[in-house]
């Protein structure tokens, strides 16, 4: 099996977090607080850590309280630390996930997830999953594997999950 890898900026792990895809209910992308990236410095950026995924990536990773979340095209969720220290060794630095969730089989991606009141949420293949961002509830096993805290079919085509005002 190819192994794809997630790429954490140090610098992104430093400035505000963004707990869905491109940071607000709107997708704006929009970051009134970046102090850290700007034209004279982001040709320096490097690499905090790599972080080896079953599969393609094709959705955008999310940052919550030092986590970094990102779908797979293996059908899971990784959840690794943002901070490139726990679980990481090595020269590139590589860290293996704190935690993993499986959702669907058969084709389909898996959307940019988002976070929300200790949830976080995801779509694939026509489903909503929700699960314990921080990786206790439903949890078990070495390597740590979670079930969802729930999970709905929505008989729609995988799109990013928005939250707002509690749902």
């Amino acid at each position: 099996m190819r192994l794809r890898t997630i790429l954490v900026l140090a610098v992104l792990c430093t400035g505000c977090g963004w707990a869905q895809f491109r940071g607000d209910a709107a997708h704006t992308g929009y970051q009134p607080f970046e102090s850290k990236i700007n034209a004279a410095n982001v040709s320096a950026l490097a690499p905090a850590f790599v972080g080896p995924t079953g599969g393609g990536i094709d959705s955008s990773p999310v940052v919550v309280n030092n986590v970094a979340y990102v779908g797979s095209l293996d059908f899971k969720l990784y959840a690794f630390d943002a901070l490139g220290v726990t679980g990481c060794s090595g020269v590139p630095n590589t860290c293996v996930p704190l935690w993993t969730a499986k959702t669907v089989t058969g084709p389909a991606r898996m959307t940019t997830p988002a976070v929300a009141n200790g949830v976080v949420y995801v779509a694939s293949n026509q489903a909503l999953y929700a699960f314990d961002a921080a990786g206790v509830t439903g949890c078990s096993g070495i390597p740590k594997t979670c079930t969802p805290l729930w999970s709905a079919f929505t008989g729609l085509l995988p799109s990013s999950p928005v939250v707002a005002d509690g749902v």
